[in-house]
């Protein structure tokens, strides 16, 4: 009932007050302008303002979110008739007409952010558990889904506010509802876009598919569908949400709309019911992505739970916080938008009933479909510097949060377990003794005598203060993630990062492969493989050892990094047969990403020189196999049986199981960061590993 009545109200006053302001009660520009900055200031602030009462307040009607819905949603309710009855009959730019709409967005937006928040946090509390949260989303998209058909329902009453009188009849059946709720988090982008859509797609239909072509009930049914497909659309890709995540399948909507309008820019505005099925679909994908949004904010706060160790969380802070950066993006879009078209004659079009100068009107129909394509190619300089600038600035504040805020949470087992075990550089002389530490005595009797203690080296901390110094470079990174947004969708990530030249990996330094290995600086021995090399960068501690230097890589631009470095790369199904065996295979954090790790441990057997040959393991541990296949993880073909919960037990069963089946011995073995350069977002990501000096035996 909370998502059925707040989907009611909220999608009746994003769509219609715009209008009802400009074309009935006559305001402004300069009035309208006004109002927007005021409800952008209140948007934003009231968001953290009422997160902090809620999260601190000791009165129950505040902190309860229940009975915050349930004494707040009554106000809520009247707060939403506010707009749609004049407080006298408005002239052309009446000042009070600014008055009343600076009222009605600010009345109508506290208390929604109030009741709201409340119910956004009841999200992220009620469970943690991903599937229930995606049930949750289910339901909600059902009665999200039957409240949104207002707008249909309202447009076929009224005639698409043509008869206004029964428009507001209609508004006033909506305060039998009790309990509302709707998902309100957004990056700034989305915000941009569906509020823009809402505010605007009934004008532009309006002018730009002309009456003979689409009848009022035919447009009606198109602003309804607007609404009520994109819960259809959510409800139909529970299984694709779960396969892909809700990272992925958000970017792909975002693909999917950037393509439509390129296509619809080339075919021309002349082409109506093309120009119809994109208004529609365009709503219908923006409004569907809208609704992802609150599962990484729930994400969020589930962390912050986790790693500050709080008693109780900080739903309505985050949900608060996350709205002061993106609300205010309701307020800008009807502002540029309103400014675009008053420049090129809508205000004056609406003075007068007849259209003297077909040219100007042909001049603003023009305007018009750019805006509805986002595509900056107006004639005049000026307008084609605001619309690229906007499109800009609207771009990376997406790129920005779509990363901070979307991606750190994503649902591929890797992700989430950089997420858990990211660290920042202020902890890391204190957390260091975690990274090395070893509880020996849980170690099995067999393996406890190979144990190595490392500790945080001068090489190593180098490795963190470059990371730290190459994330600090906000320009760079922008750069970095643009690049990896653009193609991410159909190019690696490993190659991505390899033309980029960032996302090296530190596993060991030369101290501590010394050490592992027990040999002298000056130790040298004659050949070297380095599986999955990457870009070099690891190989490079090994190499001065060893007087020919061989690697495998699968990425073509790491094999390019490889060759620049000099060392020759052999192919993934050529090092096994290659006539000649090995004195040092090294395998870093392969086995859990590879599909077939029993065959890869017998063909490093097979390959290693048998009396002196070594191979140096590194696993990723708790130990968590998935393959990257064409963008997807997928579980591997062959699975190795690691047992144990701790680090400590899962070395164990490694040891007297996996290695032990494949004809290794472990020599020696310690623990150590896997550490990787980091973004815009954290200085340099951790995992912790197990690396391994194993020798084969008959």
């Amino acid at each position: 009932m909370t998502t059925l009545g707040a989907g009611m109200m909220n999608s009746i006053f994003s769509f219609y007050y715009v209008k009802l302001f400009l074309n009935k009660y006559k305001i402004s520009e300069g009035a309208f302008h006004q109002s927007q900055v005021v409800y952008m200031i209140w948007n934003a602030v009231n968001d953290p303002l009422f997160g902090y009462i809620q999260d601190n307040s000791r009165v129950p009607c505040c902190s309860k979110r229940r009975l915050s819905i349930l004494y707040g949603a009554p106000f809520y309710a009247l707060t939403f008739l506010l707009a749609w009855f004049p407080w006298r009959s408005y002239e052309a730019g009446d000042w009070l007409s600014g008055v009343h709409l600076i009222v009605a967005l600010c009345a109508f937006d506290g208390m929604l952010t109030f009741v709201l928040l409340a119910q956004c946090s009841l999200f992220a509390e009620i469970s943690t558990h991903h599937e229930t949260r995606l049930k949750l989303i289910k339901y909600s998209q059902v009665a999200s889904m039957i409240g949104s058909s207002s707008v249909l329902f309202c447009g076929l009453v009224s005639e698409n506010m043509e008869n206004f009188v029964y428009f507001q009849s209609f508004t006033v059946l909506i305060l039998t509802q009790k309990d509302f709720m709707i998902f309100v988090t957004m990056n700034f982008f989305q915000v941009f876009l569906l509020t823009f859509c809402n505010n605007f797609t009934m004008i532009f239909a309006e002018h730009l598919i002309p009456q003979n072509v689409l009848p009022s009930l035919v447009k009606s049914i198109m602003y309804g569908a607007g609404f009520i497909c994109p819960q259809l659309l959510v409800l139909s890709s529970q299984n694709l949400l779960r396969t892909l995540g809700y990272y992925r399948v958000i970017m792909l909507t975002f693909y999917v709309e950037a393509g439509a309008a390129a296509i619809m820019f080339f075919l021309g505005p002349h082409h109506y019911y093309i120009l119809a099925l994109f208004l529609t679909g365009n709503m219908v994908l923006i409004q569907a992505s809208f609704s992802l949004f609150n599962l990484p904010l729930a994400d969020i706060i589930d962390a912050d739970l986790y790693k500050h160790k709080r008693s109780t969380p900080l739903s309505s802070m985050v949900f608060g916080t996350n709205a002061l950066f993106t609300k205010p993006a309701q307020s800008l879009a009807p502002m540029l938008v309103v400014s675009i078209l008053n420049q090129v004659g809508y205000e004056k079009l609406e003075d007068i009933a007849v259209v003297s100068d077909q040219g100007s009107l042909q001049e603003l129909h023009d305007v018009m479909f750019y805006l509805v394509c986002l595509v900056p190619v107006t004639d005049r300089l000026q307008m084609k510097l605001l619309l690229f600038g906007s499109w800009v600035f609207c771009y990376f504040a997406s790129l920005l949060v779509i990363r901070m805020w979307t991606e750190a949470y994503l649902r591929s087992p890797l992700t989430r377990s950089l997420l858990v075990n990211m660290v920042s550089e202020s902890g890391t002389r204190q957390e260091a003794h975690e990274w090395y530490g070893c509880h020996t005595e849980t170690l099995g009797e067999s393996v406890r005598p190979a144990f190595i203690q490392s500790y945080l080296d001068m090489e190593t901390q180098a490795f963190l203060n470059r990371s730290a110094e190459k994330s600090g470079c906000l320009f760079t990174q922008l750069y970095h993630s643009f690049v990896s947004t653009l193609f991410s969708p159909f190019v690696s990530r490993t190659s991505i990062n390899g033309y980029l030249g960032r996302g090296s990996m530190f596993v060991f330094s030369p101290e501590q492969f010394r050490q592992l290995m027990n040999i002298s600086q000056d130790w040298k021995s004659k050949r070297l493989l380095d599986l999955g090399a990457g870009d070099g960068e690891v190989t490079k501690v090994m190499s001065p050892h060893f007087e020919e230097i061989y690697t495998t890589e699968v990425s073509a631009t790491m094999k390019w990094q490889l060759e620049k470095k000099q060392y020759r790369v052999l192919g993934i199904d050529e090092w096994q047969d290659t006539g000649f065996q090995y004195d040092l295979i090294s395998c870093l954090n392969l086995l859990d990403r590879c599909d077939q790790p029993v065959k890869l441990l017998k063909d490093i057997r097979r390959s290693l020189e048998p009396s002196k040959g070594r191979l140096v393991l590194a696993a990723v541990l708790p130990f968590h196999p998935y393959v990257e296949i064409g963008g997807k993880w997928e579980q591997p073909s062959e699975f190795l049986v690691v047992q144990g919960k701790t680090w400590e037990e899962q070395v164990t069963s490694m040891a007297n199981g996996v290695f032990k089946e494949a004809g290794f011995a472990v020599e020696a073995f310690t623990r150590l960061p896997y550490l990787c350069e980091g973004d815009m977002y954290s200085d340099y990501y951790r995992l912790d590993d197990a690396v391994f000096v194993l020798r084969p035996e008959e």
